[in-house]
């Protein structure tokens, strides 16, 4: 998938798209679209207090934050090839080869983040924190989803 590290996959689960499919068939200029699955910790806080409403926004900021931990990952070493990369060089590498990278994150209970909700049904997705001026292929991911 990552040609630099050619053992790398970067994708838990993908889908490879079929350009030659006939003129009514569903069309993307995309060549895959690759899935990785984030299991997001349970919060240790347990407020009584809070309102439905603030409980389920706090969820969806960590099930975001941890789609943008997918974005952000760190980098990888192969020994076989005896390269290193970084995780920005790697989502880099997956965008330049026209694939896109849809984090599924997961809370405990089973609930998906609003990146994964938002490719199924179509819905805009919960807002993102900012990416860092060091992050912007992991930014360009984000918002190709």
């Amino acid at each position: 998938m990552v040609k630099p590290l050619p053992y790398l996959r970067p994708f838990g689960i993908s889908v490879l798209l079929d350009h030659m499919l006939d003129e009514t068939a569903w069309r993307s200029p995309l060549k895959r679209i690759g899935f990785d699955v984030t299991m997001i910790t349970s919060n240790t806080k347990c407020k009584l207090t809070s309102s439905r409403i603030a409980r389920k926004n706090e969820l969806q900021l960590r099930l975001r934050t941890g789609e943008k931990g997918t974005f952000c990952r760190t980098g990888t070493a192969d020994k076989h090839f005896q390269t290193t990369l970084i995780g920005e060089y790697i989502i880099k590498n997956i965008l330049d080869d026209n694939m896109a990278l849809c984090p599924i994150s997961v809370s405990p209970h089973g609930r998906t983040g609003s990146l994964f909700e938002g490719f199924l049904d179509g819905t805009e997705p919960f807002p993102a924190d900012n990416f860092r001026k060091s992050r912007p292929h992991a930014k360009r991911a984000d918002q190709l989803v």
